[in-house]
């Protein structure tokens, strides 16, 4: 069942939010994510919302975010989409990850993300440069190499120099020391603020007109500090799902709170 709840914060985009309720005698499987499109039938004139259930959850109801939406302008339709922040945090390999808490040992899964496949950890690492440490969780699954993401404020305040990167170009980067409750892993390079971007489907990249690598500039409306961020590159897979991803330097930058929607500018 789809029910239709106002929010205030995204009242700009005339992208009311939905809930999907789950009866509790259909049966569930615990864990399910569905990517492909929902559309929901809109015969509105100058807007118009892309459904699109990312996550599933056994119980009496589950949430389904709206990664995007159309507005028409001057007979043009515009398509925004999700911004979300991201938090420092770690993607390690499965051997530092057993120097880290143990031979053998396993992620376990907090919560899953937006985008497909990938999920916040229960587990934390301390990151210590030169002048100070600071705590940071683990995304998963484990990776080919260990890299560290941090906002270029979480770098300097650690002392420790993070090049803009896109993520996996880390030859050259940042060095720093993970400490975990089993040992420590000391690494010569792998930190890297991470090079804005959006995640897209080769769908939604064509609704987009846009295409893999491509950098554009994106315009965000926030109350009071609006701004057009440029450099941002687009990457496109079909294991994507919608988003553009800023790190918390640049949400503060745009005062990004609640749910925020941009679009590309020219």
């Amino acid at each position: 069942m789809y029910e239709n709840r106002p929010n205030t914060d995204m009242e700009k985009s005339a992208a009311p939010f939905f809930r999907i309720t789950v009866p509790p005698t259909h049966f569930v499987p615990r864990k399910i994510q569905i990517f492909p499109q929902h559309h929901l039938k809109n015969t509105h004139k100058t807007h118009k919302i892309d459904i699109r259930i990312a996550h599933c959850d056994m119980g009496d109801e589950t949430l389904c975010f709206i990664p995007a939406t159309s507005h028409n302008r001057k007979g043009e339709w515009i398509m925004n989409f999700l911004v979300e922040t991201s938090a420092r945090h770690v993607h390690v390999t499965q051997e530092d990850l057993e120097t880290l808490f143990g031979k053998g040992y396993e992620l376990t899964k907090k919560k899953d993300l937006s985008q497909p496949g990938q999920f916040a950890c229960n587990e934390k690492v301390t990151i210590v440069g030169p002048k100070k440490e600071m705590s940071a969780s683990i995304l998963g699954p484990v990776r080919p190499e260990t890299q560290i993401e941090l906002s270029l404020t979480d770098a300097r305040s650690i002392g420790v120099t993070a090049p803009v990167r896109e993520s996996g170009d880390i030859a050259g980067s940042g060095a720093c020391k993970l400490v975990g409750p089993a040992g420590e892993v000391e690494l010569k390079e792998g930190v890297i603020a991470a090079k804005r971007h959006i995640h897209a489907t080769p769908e939604d990249a064509e609704k987009l007109g846009v295409k893999d690598k491509d950098v554009v500039s994106v315009k965000v409306d926030t109350d009071g500090r609006s701004l057009v961020f440029g450099d941002v590159i687009v990457r496109v897979s079909p294991k994507y799902a919608l988003a553009m991803h800023i790190d918390t330097d640049e949400s503060n930058a745009a005062g990004c709170a609640g749910t925020v929607y941009g679009e590309i500018v020219k």
